[in-house]
């Protein structure tokens, strides 16, 4: 009999210990890239209308067309100073860009920090400080925070697509510099 209860406990703790190691190699994060409800990478431009105010067609000069968001009420809804959201072709949601008092940074870097996967971060006391998060759900680049002394806080979700023509544009024309 003690034979048999030792074996069932060593069991049920091998166990425990089995999941808790399996758990250390899967990211606790898993919130998904859907702020104000909008789903970066899924949202279509007929969803945007339904609940934004913005401009008409303005050619991104990354990828895709900006709308930027108009109402001063719906910019305060977001805590943004202006708003901007950029659809592809096809109409789908492809980033939701920022502009935010620089003073939230900390704020911001805390909320992203236990929402998301951190890929990298630069925050020295003085200077510009960077952050880049990503979801592990749907793989998609999120965030990037930049802080500049003199400017405000961006705050950009985005999607792999839209990341990699930003990138593109970016080296082109350093290139050319």
């Amino acid at each position: 009999m003690n034979k048999l209860v030792f074996s069932v406990l060593n069991k049920s703790i091998l166990g425990s210990m089995l999941i808790a190691l399996c758990s250390l190699y899967v990211t606790p994060v898993q919130a998904s890239v859907t702020p104000f409800g909008l789903e970066v990478g899924k949202t279509t431009i007929n969803e945007l209308k339904k609940k934004w105010t913005f401009t008409e067609l303005e050619k991104n000069r990354y990828y895709g067309w900006n709308h930027r968001i108009t109402d001063p009420q719906q910019l305060k809804e977001v805590k943004a100073v202006e708003a901007l959201f950029v659809v592809d072709e096809k109409g789908i949601l492809q980033a939701i860009a920022l502009w935010k008092d620089k003073a939230l940074f900390e704020q911001e870097l805390g909320v992203f920090t236990k929402q998301y996967q951190t890929v990298k971060t630069h925050t020295p006391v003085v200077g510009d400080k960077y952050a880049e998060f990503r979801d592990n759900h749907s793989n998609i680049l999120i965030l990037e925070l930049l802080y500049k002394l003199d400017t405000q806080l961006f705050v950009i979700y985005q999607t792999p697509l839209f990341h990699k023509k930003y990138e593109e544009y970016k080296e082109k024309n350093q290139t050319k510099s």
